[in-house]
């Protein structure tokens, strides 16, 4: 493997890893369903983790360019 090739295999493993890390964190919000969870918090705190695990998922879309690119 050339050295181009060797870094973006470091890229990706580390970008895996950043995935798994962020599921895990994000499993006990989405194991059960989002509105199930959602369910047992007052109004303004299921707005609240509504806007926090929206902004979870729009930034890791948002990375996903930045690493595209060096593909």
């Amino acid at each position: 493997m050339d050295v181009t090739t060797q870094k973006l295999m470091s890229l990706v493993e580390d970008l895996d890893d950043d995935l798994d890390d962020l599921e895990e964190s994000l499993a006990p919000l989405l194991e059960p369903a989002l509105v199930e969870t959602a369910s047992k918090y007052p109004v303004l705190d299921r707005a609240k983790l509504y806007v926090l695990v929206t902004y979870a998922i729009e930034s890791m879309l948002f990375c996903m360019p930045s690493i595209l690119c060096c593909l």
